[in-house]
């Protein structure tokens, strides 16, 4: 069975026009140039699996994929759902389960590892390894990369809705698995909505001495003075209310090879370099300070290119298009947009996450995005998804990371081939900068709302 079978419903999401090679003729083709026709150490599954993450990197790296999907923006704005207030936010990773996908589970990523280790790839029951590694050692490290990952990248993003506040002080306490605050907004109870920005107890101490006994509508929240998960609301609110949050929420993985590792699967092998790296650097038998620290600079990497990640190009509503904005940004410029009535005039965008301004739709609506897809997986009869132009890239790709397993110069001597490949994609992104003209901006929308990130604003100031 192929380690990444549970992916076959992704593999239907996108049909690629390329009619040139299957996966299967790159595999022989693999084969072929590591001098093991035979597959005899390295398998076809071993190989399939490192095609899909040349696949994915491609993809999340150069916008390489991008497709149409269509649904009822209706379905999210409150008047057409018989409520007071429903979240008008459509997230994409629901909605479009097929197109923005996150089926990559633990079992994909233990067998990598094991395989990129010399051990039975044979999953999360560790059969048939050799002792150098427990499996429960390879389990740890891909629970400490994952939420590391997305503690560093601040995606996926998680919604939470409502959060009641109970206390007269304005001490409200999140949700258990809340790691980072995105944003926070708040809710009073006559259904008006007030986005809050952060600030330090010092600042608003110094601003307003007094305003822990001048209770009003928050504007702002504090984490500086509490334990974890606490948050305190300035002024402290005058009557009852509710909040709504977006935050970065850790995870507890359940030892099965089918548990899910909630990410979007373009950044999934971040957790697999990360992972690596913390494994090669224990004092044990595996011990690998050049293959630790190789895993390491490609973690960091996977970090990097995330934080100005977009997968929304385009918003069409009625096939109108929309102006796109992202969420920071329109807060700040129009921080009553929640409590706005009307016709769809703008679409606000977060990773995975889009919005329609006004929040209360006047109307029905069809809503069409235009996406970045996760890549296209071919099974193994099927085609390649890329151009001969690009297919030598991602053999290249391959190729190297095949060797990781090896070790020594002949792993470091393919290395030229991982920058090869780097290469090619600047020049393709080269490409669709000249072609798509709006991805220049868009991907600065993506840079700016990285910005607005407190920590972010931290370092600009301490440098």
């Amino acid at each position: 069975m192929s380690p990444c079978t549970p992916l076959a419903a992704l593999q239907q999401s996108y049909t690629a026009p390329y009619k040139d090679v299957t996966l299967s003729q790159f595999i022989t083709q693999i084969s072929t140039l590591m001098d093991d026709p035979t597959q005899v150490y390295w398998t076809v599954d071993e190989i399939q699996a490192v095609t899909y993450e040349a696949l994915l990197y491609w993809g999340a790296l150069t916008g390489y994929w991008r497709t149409r999907a269509t649904f009822n923006a209706c379905q999210f704005s409150p008047q057409f759902q018989g409520s007071a207030w429903a979240p008008p936010y459509v997230d994409l990773s629901q909605q479009l389960p097929l197109i923005r996908a996150r089926s990559y589970t633990l079992g994909n990523l233990v067998k990598e590892i094991q395989a990129s280790l010399l051990e039975a790839p044979n999953g999360v029951s560790g059969i048939g390894m050799s002792g150098q590694i427990t499996i429960a050692a390879i389990i740890s490290a891909i629970q400490e990369a994952r939420n590391l990952f997305v503690l560093d990248a601040h995606l996926p993003l998680s919604y939470h809705w409502p959060i009641a506040n109970t206390s007269q002080s304005g001490i409200i306490t999140l949700p258990d698995p809340s790691m980072y605050l995105h944003r926070l907004a708040w809710q009073d109870a006559g259904g008006q909505w007030t986005p809050l920005w952060g600030q330090d107890t010092w600042a608003l101490d110094h601003a307003l001495p007094d305003w822990t006994n001048t209770p009003g509508t928050p504007k702002s929240y504090s984490e500086s003075e509490l334990a974890p998960l606490g948050v305190q609301l300035s002024p402290p609110p005058l009557g009852a209310g509710t909040l709504e949050a977006f935050t970065v929420d850790s995870l507890s993985l359940v030892v099965a090879d089918a548990t899910t590792l909630g990410l979007p699967n373009e950044w999934v092998h971040a957790v697999k370099y990360k992972a690596l790296a913390i494994l090669l650097s224990s004092a044990s038998q595996l011990n690998d300070p050049t293959r630790a620290q190789y895993s390491q600079k490609r973690y960091e990497q996977y970090v990097e290119f995330a934080h100005s990640a977009i997968s929304i190009l385009r918003v069409l509503v009625n096939n109108t298009p929309m102006p796109l904005d992202s969420l920071s940004n329109y807060d700040a410029s129009n921080p009553y947009w929640m409590n706005t009535y009307g016709p769809p005039e703008v679409a606000v965008c977060m990773y995975d996450w889009v919005a329609l301004v006004p929040a209360q739709l006047d109307q029905l609506c069809g809503m069409a995005v235009d996406v970045t897809p996760s890549a296209p997986l071919p099974t193994l009869a099927q085609y390649m998804p890329v151009g001969m132009e690009d297919l030598p890239n991602i053999e290249k790709y391959v190729r190297h990371t095949l060797t990781f397993k090896c070790g020594g110069k002949e792993f470091t001597n393919t290395v030229s081939e991982y920058d090869s490949y780097m290469r090619a994609v600047d020049g393709r992104k080269r490409i669709n900068k000249a072609e798509i003209h709006y991805l220049e901006p868009l991907f600065g929308a993506g840079m700016r709302d990285e910005q607005m990130r407190r920590d972010q604003a931290e370092e600009k100031q301490s440098a």
